[in-house]
């Protein structure tokens, strides 16, 4: 038996785990906003260090290291602050999604879907974790290599006030934990952003996939069940669509600079795959880690057809509910619905890109483009 807080329990965990406040009580709120302040810390610094290495790196290959790490935490940091800004947004989506949940999962045919779509969101989140995991270990080995090889390139903050000596042990083992910090911070908010907003969408499908189901079962209905039906049915469409535009303008901004800096942040990692040679140590960290870049913007821009799919879904379940056979009034009332349901439901940056798998087959060939002219540059 599956209850609301079951439901939304690793959807909880997750929007927490990523330094914000869900459905938990205001005892939280202190130990939220110290994680944002730190969190805020670390993309900062870390991002003017690892920018400034690279302007000033006479090695394209160290160079574009340090602008694809930085890209990292810039992406991250952006998600991160996105999601601060329109916090109170992102929370009243959950809340109205959770409202429909919890009356949804009293009725047996609806709890099935709602099911399959929560297994669904846990599969997702497991992969996420995996590529998690490989990423944090990736990028542990990478700076333990970097450090151990050339540990004159040592890049930690106060380091002009503290000039160790380069070989010393001090200065190996605060440079190591310093790349680390640096590293891992971008790779967990990257993370559990992606996980967060894949999560929503997911939801919401679910949601699409029970209106469907519900407009075909409307024509079996005698005419006064109809009417309160197609009541529901209008009241249950509408929620949704605000969800939709809530989820837009909370992941506009976000979703907009992924699609240009997935391109960038794949080319940097395929070049250095490509140009390194094949027994290179640092291939440990490159390797998993263009798999890994490749696979997550992905996997928003599935989510982002998957909506679009149910979506397409609901206009068919519409225009095939035996309308025809129905009273006129009712018959003008869905003919309504069938034009508010017309423009099928899309995950968008910003206007700009509508995400979706064509959107994902763009964003690698313009990553192919920027490789060619970046391993041209190198010729």
């Amino acid at each position: 038996m599956v209850n609301i807080e079951e439901y939304f329990e690793s959807t909880e965990k997750l929007y927490m785990w990523s330094g914000f406040q869900l459905f938990q009580s205001s005892g939280h709120i202190l130990r939220n906003k110290i994680r944002r302040q730190l969190l805020i810390f670390i993309i900062i610094s870390c991002d003017s260090l690892l920018l400034a290495g690279a302007v000033f790196s006479e090695d394209l290959m160290d160079m574009t290291e340090s602008l694809l790490i930085c890209i990292i935490i810039f992406n991250a940091g952006n998600k991160f602050i996105n999601i601060l800004i329109k916090e109170l947004e992102m929370v009243k989506t959950f809340v109205q999604l959770r409202k429909l949940v919890e009356d949804q999962l009293k009725v047996n045919w609806k709890k099935e879907i709602l099911v399959n779509s929560k297994a669904r969101v846990d599969w997702l989140q497991k992969m996420f974790l995996w590529n998690f995991g490989i990423c944090v270990i990736a990028a542990i080995l990478n700076t333990i290599v970097d450090n151990i090889r050339h540990p004159e390139n040592l890049r930690f903050p106060l380091k002009m006030w503290f000039p160790l000596a380069p070989n010393s042990g001090l200065n190996l083992t605060i440079g190591t934990i310093y790349q680390t910090i640096c590293s891992c911070a971008g790779i967990i908010i990257f993370t559990f952003g992606y996980m967060t907003f894949t999560g929503l969408i997911i939801h919401i499908s679910s949601q699409i996939i029970i209106l469907s189901k519900d407009m075909r079962n409307i024509s079996a209905k005698a005419n006064v069940k109809q009417k309160e039906m197609l009541k529901n049915f209008i009241r249950h469409h509408q929620i949704i669509l605000r969800l939709v535009k809530s989820t837009n303008n909370v992941l506009g901004n976000v979703l907009f600079l992924e699609i240009i800096l997935s391109s960038m942040q794949t080319c940097l990692v395929a070049f250095n795959c490509f140009q390194r040679p094949l027994n290179d140590p640092k291939q440990a960290f490159f390797v998993p880690f263009l798999l890994c870049t490749t696979i997550l913007p992905a996997s928003i821009c599935w989510c982002g057809q998957l909506l679009m799919t149910k979506s397409d879904d609901l206009i068919n379940a519409i225009y095939d509910c035996e309308w025809y056979a129905m009273p006129p009034k009712i018959r003008r009332d869905i003919l309504m619905i069938q034009i508010q349901a017309s423009n099928s439901m899309t995950l968008n940056a910003r206007n700009t890109f509508v995400m979706a798998m064509p959107t994902f087959l763009k964003t690698l060939q313009t990553a192919y483009s920027y490789l060619t002219m970046l391993t041209a540059t190198d010729k």
